[in-house]
């Protein structure tokens, strides 16, 4: 059985699969009968564990962290190091140009409004010349 048959199979159950994948897994069932009976095996697996509540003890997350931090894969400073890597990446990768691109369209729109041709954008200068010339 393909290794690659198997991965659709697995996928199958939570994703929705192309109409040429489900050909093509439909198309294995035929081929490979043990492929129909891991499609089995598998949806009892599912089916069981489906039917399993479980809860975790207060405190838990906290033990496993320090756990974790006394075997020496982790410390706090390397992962608020970590963290404070991805917020960098992130906020200057894409906050900081979309927060650009909504200044620069926001300030061309403002540029455009003011610069319509109501009686609000007249300066002083010319309401008098306005004002002197419908006087006439």
């Amino acid at each position: 059985m393909k290794e690659h048959l198997k991965q659709l199979l697995i996928r199958s159950f939570d994703d929705n699969l192309t109409q040429k994948e489900q050909d093509e897994l439909q198309k294995g069932f035929a081929d490979y009968p043990e492929l129909v009976q891991e499609k089995k095996a598998l949806s009892l697996v599912r089916s069981a564990l489906q039917k399993q509540c479980y809860s975790f003890n207060y405190g838990f997350s906290e033990k496993i962290m320090h756990k974790i931090e006394a075997a020496g894969f982790l410390s706090t400073e390397n992962l608020q190091d970590y963290f404070a890597a991805k917020l960098n990446k992130l906020f200057f990768r894409w906050i900081v140009p979309v927060g650009t691109v909504a200044i620069v369209i926001l300030v061309i729109t403002l540029y455009f409004a003011e610069n319509s041709t109501s009686i609000n954008n007249l300066s002083f200068n010319d309401a008098i010349t306005l004002s002197i010339y419908n006087y006439k």
